[in-house]
């Protein structure tokens, strides 16, 4: 095949030597021109050629003279191909030197547009005809059997300047095997500069500097371009205008190789997908659409043949119209790129970007809302920023000043260890709002997530919040009352920063914290399920009634009232277990939650405390974090999730431009707008307030009905009537049904103690029951009324059931009716509509169920133990008459003149109470350090406990064990026990006399962040802070390969 033109110069001294250019300033990107003469490539400088020759810049020169047309082609004479891009064998490169050393190759230079008259160059059009003949097209759009194949390209200028410089190799000559070797020499070159940093692991570090040549060869890849490999050597390196495509050089060489010419495709060709799918593709993923919905659009239109070009003749398409799977990350990619997201550079060098000011990439709306940033330069550092918006500035001001917040912090966020810590106002509809967003990285080394973070950090970024708001603002900013949940690092920065602040406990977390301790001690013991369950009610009584505690003293005396009652139990057989377990759990109160200051924080005399600062009732005090912990899931959920690709976590980068420019702007939109729904509202009805509908535990459920769910029900409620169902054959053993009589011929009534009432009790609560042949039952228990309709009968129900079948078998000569629950809910509402009038009056109990613990004396008095011979004669009588009250209260059976063993500790008790009135107030208006000096200590002791056993046998295995210093994990535990030592030496040093208990108050004084952070002061702000980092310095957040 002739690839050649004979009207065509072949090199640059073909051309006519008095053609005269109009120097020019060069451009900031070229360099100076050589002058010495053209290099001659030969064999022995093949080394030279791919390794030590500087990439190619060519160099032109605009003309002086100012004119509306293109300026002359001057591209200089000197320029070099880019052979060291192209992907050659050994072989084809000696070649290929050969070529040039002959001057065997093209290089021609094209006139530019109107010039052509004025030039002796040749023109555009024959530069078209040359690259028609060679098959070669600059527009994109090619044939699908093209042999050439795009290798690099390069561009420069803007506008209709702008010009490109492209490299094309032909598919035959295209060597699988140098791409692998290039790309094993980049990966390698990729780990070395890994290994050369301080803080990469030592595996990695102790790797061999030169791969192992001994082990085994690396497979070789398979080839997956069009056309077989022959070797040869056709190749162009073009520099074309892209406005206009015309051509201002051609070189290479042109002529194939007899095996090429003869080759034909042996595999599928790369099929470019057309322009239009991705246009619409970008904007369904702009419009909040996921890839699903995004291929779901594509198959419709493919369907319909919407697409331009999809009409035309088949056989003429050069384009593909479907996405397939392959296609994903190339979608993902441009629109990315779109939102100026480069996602081929590092997450660490896009933020820096993006945050200084003389960067290209600046973004201003990003960098206005990090209003303090620091980046990780270092291994001991931390990546860090702050995020506050200017909704959230104002926010801040308008819910959080002389008023309440809330901290916690939540992670698994991105694809690095970045914690997020989030501090939340409360708006006047009761409505979080978040005021400020805390970033910061885990440290190296780090290997549990959730461990990722101290006192230190936190102090120092929530002491920048403050200080910019103080400066912004040009007032002291202080928030009256904080809640968190029992983490004393957050606890403690929040007093370093705010001293005066009133620290208040989640009561959920405090609540979690003792369920999991008495779940641990009591449900484990030894004993029947009905004792056990007695028990840990009785404790769940005691837990409420500390929460709802207003004097310290009366919290001491419930506990103590408790554990004698726990001592009687453990006086017998069937008890003893239970009641040594319960006296255990009771310990554990005492000796890690009753100290008057951490009791304020989670009782209910640290809120009443905090509403009469804040100057509101109790009510309008948080009680718990959930309204962060709420914000979290959505977060999560419901704003992050939308925007992660195949659910797989979001980069850094990404996650921080949408949680800055998307997210946050997308929660005030929605105050916003909630708040102009209430004021029109308010005006469309003359501003007249409406009752609000109940919600959560006060909603009831329309048909308590008896009915026995599924085993294939979805929802677990199969499960719940199993539990039910054995419960109840414990009611029925322990023979906890009496007073069964019959209403009519159809009807059976009964009644059922409580699993609150115990034998050892001074008040006995029961349910009544009621049964029908048809199938209908109710009860007059709560877990009846309102759960039912899901989870099906309640254990009373069932123990009435397990009752009459006991009774059958004992005696089997006398009738008894078999009753029996439907198993479909559509069946048991049918029966609740025909016995509806049946139901009793009054559902819910007369008194609280914590009436047996509404005072003191009621719970510290204990019965006499013939209590228990009194109820298993009313059993045995068949009970009592019926009452019209659902819950009955029986007085306690004791002597009013005969004194009980607590009388003496009630009266110690009252004395206690009266003590500590006069205390009390000083307690709730001093400091939380105390507080948090206590729950570390008591913390510090619980770990120590559970720790020295283990400690023990590691120093018998160490001893015994003989394990090389290379092991990585063995050497974190020896420097971790290290600095445990040298922490543990300080705290046990004495402290001077006149620093004695104020250890804790020395961290109120410390407002200013910690010395040791990075350089760059974080009060610089973003912009100054990333104009005086250099790119060369930046590390990822999290330098580890794995979690």
């Amino acid at each position: 095949m002739a690839n050649s033109v004979s009207n065509y110069p072949r090199k640059l001294g073909d051309l006519e030597a008095n053609h005269a250019e109009v120097s020019a300033p060069d451009p900031p990107c070229a360099r100076p021109a050589t002058t010495h003469s053209p290099r001659r490539y030969t064999p022995n400088l093949l080394k030279d050629i791919i390794d030590l020759m500087p990439p190619p810049v060519f160099h032109f020169k605009q003309p002086q003279v100012a004119s509306a047309k293109r300026p002359l082609n001057t591209l200089h004479t000197d320029l070099k191909p880019q052979i060291s891009q192209l992907l050659l064998s050994k072989e084809q490169i000696v070649a290929i030197g050969n070529l040039y050393d002959s001057n065997e190759a093209t290089n021609i230079l094209f006139s530019l547009g109107g010039d052509a008259e004025k030039s002796l160059l040749p023109s555009q059009i024959q530069a078209r005809a040359f690259l028609k003949e060679n098959h070669l097209q600059l527009n994109g759009i090619d044939t699908l059997k093209t042999r050439w194949r795009k290798i690099t390209a390069q561009s420069w200028g803007h506008g209709n300047t702008r010009q490109t410089r492209a490299l094309y190799q032909c598919a035959c000559g295209y060597s699988t095997h140098a791409r692998q070797d290039v790309e094993r020499t980049r990966k390698e070159k990729k780990v070395m500069k890994v290994r050369m940093q301080d803080d990469a692991p030592s595996s990695l570090r102790t790797q061999p500097t030169k791969p192992d040549l001994s082990g085994p060869t690396p497979r070789l890849w398979d080839r997956h371009m069009a056309y077989d490999f022959t070797g040869c050597l056709a190749h162009a390196d073009i520099t074309f205008c892209p406005a206009d495509h015309q051509v201002l050089r051609i070189m290479g060489y042109f002529t194939h190789n007899e095996g090429c010419q003869k080759a034909k495709i042996e595999r599928l060709p790369p099929i470019p997908l057309h322009p239009q799918v991705y246009e619409i593709a970008l904007q369904q993923l702009q419009d909040g659409f996921d890839l699903y919905a995004v291929k779901e659009r594509n198959r419709q239109l493919f369907k319909q043949k919407f697409y331009i070009g999809m009409k035309e003749d088949p056989q003429m398409r050069n384009f593909r119209y479907l996405i397939l799977r392959t296609d994903s990350s190339c979608v993902y990619h441009m629109f990315f790129q779109r939102q100026g997201i480069d996602t081929h550079e590092a997450p660490e060098v896009n933020i820096h970007s993006w945050l200084n000011p003389s960067s290209r990439s600046y973004k201003p709306l990003l960098c206005q809302s990090v209003i303090s940033y620091s980046p990780r330069t270092r291994k001991e550092e931390r990546f860090k920023a702050c995020v506050v918006s200017e909704e959230m500035e104002d926010a801040t001001w308008r819910y959080a000043h002389k008023s309440q917040i809330i901290l916690d912090g939540t992670f698994g966020l991105c694809d690095r260890r970045v914690l997020l810590f989030i501090v939340m106002g409360i708006d006047k509809d009761r409505h979080g709002v978040p005021l400020v967003f805390l970033l910061f990285s885990a440290p190296s080394g780090n290997r549990q997530m959730a461990a990722g973070y101290n006192t230190e950090i936190l102090k120092e970024m929530l002491g920048d919040w403050k200080t910019w708001l103080e400066k912004r603002k040009g007032e002291p900013f202080r928030p009256s009352v904080v809640i968190t949940d029992n983490d004393t690092k957050e606890r403690g920065a929040l007093l370093a920063i705010f001293p005066q602040i009133i620290l208040l406990l989640c009561k959920f977390h405090t609540r979690q914290c003792w369920t999991n301790q008495r779940n641990s001690l009591v449900v484990n013991v030894s004993g029947s399920n009905f004792v056990k369950q007695q028990t840990k009610t009785r404790l769940q009584i005691l837990e409420t009634s500390l929460i709802e505690s207003t004097e310290f003293g009366i919290a001491v005396a419930l506990v103590e009232a408790e554990e004698l009652f726990c001592e009687t139990l453990s006086q017998y057989l069937e008890t003893q277990a239970c009641g040594q377990a319960a006296l255990q759990y009771l310990r554990y109160l005492k000796q890690y939650w009753l100290f008057p200051e951490l009791w304020a924080s989670w009782s209910k005399a640290g809120r009443v405390r905090a509403g009469e600062v804040m100057n509101c009732r109790i009510e309008g005090v948080l009680p718990t974090t959930n309204h962060l912990e709420s914000f979290n899931r959505i977060l999560k959920q419901d704003y992050i999730k939308r925007f992660q690709k195949g659910g797989k976590r979001l980069r850094f980068d990404i996650f921080l431009y949408y949680l800055i420019l998307r997210i946050i702007p997308s929660i005030f939109d929605h105050f916003q707008s909630y708040e102009e729904h209430l004021s029109w509202i308010a005006s469309r009805f003359d501003g007249q307030t409406f009752q609000q509908r109940s919600s959560g535990s006060s909603r009831i459920s329309a048909h308590p009905i008896a009915w026995i769910p599924k085993s294939n029900d979805s929802r677990g409620q199969a499960r719940d009537s199993s539990r039910h169902k054995k419960e109840g054959e414990d009611i029925a053993q322990l023979n906890r049904v009496h007073g069964l009589k019959y209403v009519d011929h159809e009807t059976l009534q009964s009644r059922c103690l409580s699993s609150k009432t115990t034998s050892f009790g001074s008040n006995i609560v029961e349910y009544r029951l009621q049964l029908h042949l048809s199938g209908f039952g109710w009860c007059t228990c709560p877990d009846f009324r309102y759960h039912s309709y899901w989870e099906g009968a309640c254990k009373h129900l069932y123990g009435l059931l397990a009752h009459l079948s006991r009774l059958r078998q004992s005696f089997p000569t006398s009738y008894l009716p078999i009753f029996f629950f439907p198993e479909d809910r559509e069946h048991a509402i049918q029966l609740y509509h025909q016995h509806v009038s049946s139901l009793p009056k009054d559902w819910l109990p007369s008194t609280s169920l914590l009436s047996a613990v509404s005072t003191l004396s009621d719970l510290i008095t204990i019965p006499d133990i013939g209590m228990v011979e009194k109820l298993d004669a009313d059993e045995d009588q068949g009970g009592s008459n019926d009452s019209s009250d659902c819950m009955t209260g029986v007085q306690d059976t004791t002597a009013s003149g005969a004194s009980s063993p607590g009388d003496k500790l009630v009266q110690v008790a009252n004395e206690e109470i009266n003590e500590a009135d006069t205390t009390f107030n000083s307690i709730l208006y001093a400091s939380g350090s105390q507080g948090l000096e206590d729950q570390l200590r008591v913390q510090l002791h619980h770990h120590a406990r559970l720790l020295i056993p283990q400690i023990y046998n590691m120093n018998l295995l160490v001893n015994d064990t003989r394990i090389g210093t290379s092991d990585e994990l063995i050497l974190e535990l020896s420097s971790l026990v290290s600095q445990l030592n040298s922490s543990l030496q300080t705290l046990l040093q004495p402290l001077p006399p006149n620093a004695e208990g104020s250890q804790c108050g020395d961290l109120a004084t410390e407002c200013l962040p910690s010395e040791n952070q990075n350089d760059i002061s974080m009060l610089m702000g973003s912009a100054a802070s990333a104009s005086a980092v250099p790119l060369s310095m930046l590390r990822a957040p999290s330098p580890e390969a794995r979690q």
